[in-house]
């Protein structure tokens, strides 16, 4: 087991607004009861007084609760790692898994195909301020209306194109493609359906047939290996073609160890472009740079890049006459995530986002 040295908010920890906001999680979302086998999945960068209280909530609930400790992830290597045998097993007997581990790897896709119900939950001491600001003192409902109103005219439209006074000039097909509808908080997962979600919420969008173009990042770049996450030290202009970041030139800062560190794969799928997005985020309390928060900051576009053939296999939906993207499959040893600020967002020429405000 490693020593835990993080400054833990016991404050935070102890809130009754913590409390109140994990219990709904568990309770209302994730549907614990008396039936489940809930396993709490951790490693060493969590306090491990916060999965004690996602713990006693469940225990409360009447389930079968075990917590598991796992190492902090090796410098650089957050994704595709595998985890200790006896813990993969014990994963795939529990009917629930709450984990605050890495997300991106096959370790946590297998159980969850197996029809293990799972919560993604950020680790980190940060993650009781954070669940609080961005889940339990959030709108649930203005955000649930704006996805589905972002998704109603994601599927009607032809032509998405995303702009910025910087520089950003990207044209997407996403003629024929159904943007799906969610509901905040999610709803409880039907028991034998494959289910997981991952917190904070607050994305929309939908899938693209093909997309080109200039793309200047100016949000957060990277993957959480040391240096290789975080602000760019000026904007990074990247040109995108055949599903591909062919050309890039920018910064000084993350870019030159970000691009080594990917080149050091000798995989050119780690450039494929996008491995997910574009998808604009809608939570009025996030912020850039915490904890999976960036990703949902109100007004904020992201990408994803590199391998998308883990998250395929986080949901299994059924397909739709509608749903014709032609956005390949990506197999790459690698994933990383970009960010834009600032940007336009128009479906069939109609703003959706107006630089960096959500505009429906």
């Amino acid at each position: 087991m490693a020593l835990h040295v993080e400054h833990v908010n016991l404050g935070a920890i102890h809130d009754r607004m913590f409390y109140k906001t994990a219990r709904m999680m568990i309770a209302e979302v994730l549907g614990v009861s008396n039936e489940d086998s809930l396993v709490i999945l951790y490693d060493s960068r969590t306090p491990v007084e916060i999965p004690r209280v996602y713990s006693g909530i469940a225990t409360d609930l009447g389930a079968e609760v075990s917590i598991i400790e796992i190492p902090r992830p090796p410098s650089q290597e957050v994704y595709f790692l595998p985890l200790p045998k006896p813990v993969a097993a014990g994963l795939k007997s529990a009917t629930k898994l709450i984990t605050s581990w890495i997300t991106y790897t096959d370790a946590l896709a297998e159980p969850i195909q197996a029809g293990v119900h799972t919560m993604f939950i950020p680790p980190g001491p940060d993650v009781p301020d954070m669940l609080i600001r961005t889940v339990g003192e959030v709108d649930m409902k203005k955000m649930e209306m704006d996805q589905n109103k972002i998704a109603e005219l994601w599927t009607k439209a032809d032509l998405l194109t995303i702009t910025s006074d910087l520089g950003t000039d990207l044209k997407a097909d996403i003629s024929g493609i159904e943007a799906r509808h969610s509901k905040y908080p999610p709803s409880k997962p039907e028991k034998g359906k494959i289910w997981s979600t991952m917190t904070p919420w607050g994305t929309a969008g939908g899938g693209i047939n093909s997309i080109e173009g200039t793309l200047v990042i100016n949000g957060i770049l990277g993957h959480r290996g040391p240096g290789l996450y975080g602000l760019p030290s000026e904007p990074i202009t990247m040109e995108i073609k055949d599903f591909r970041i062919v050309k890039v030139k920018g910064d000084s800062k993350i870019w030159p160890l970000l691009k080594g560190y990917l080149d050091s794969f000798n995989d050119p799928n780690c450039y494929g472009f996008p491995a997910h997005g574009p998808a604009v985020g809608l939570n009025p309390n996030c912020r850039v740079g915490g904890p999976a928060e960036w990703e949902r900051l109100r007004g904020c576009i992201t990408f994803g890049a590199g391998d998308n053939s883990v998250m395929s296999k986080y949901s299994r939906r059924a397909p739709s006459a509608r749903r014709r993207a032609r956005r390949p499959l990506i197999k790459a040893k690698m994933h990383w995530d970009l960010q834009v600020l600032g940007a336009t967002l128009c479906l069939d020429g109609k703003g959706i986002v107006e630089n960096g405000e959500v505009k429906i």
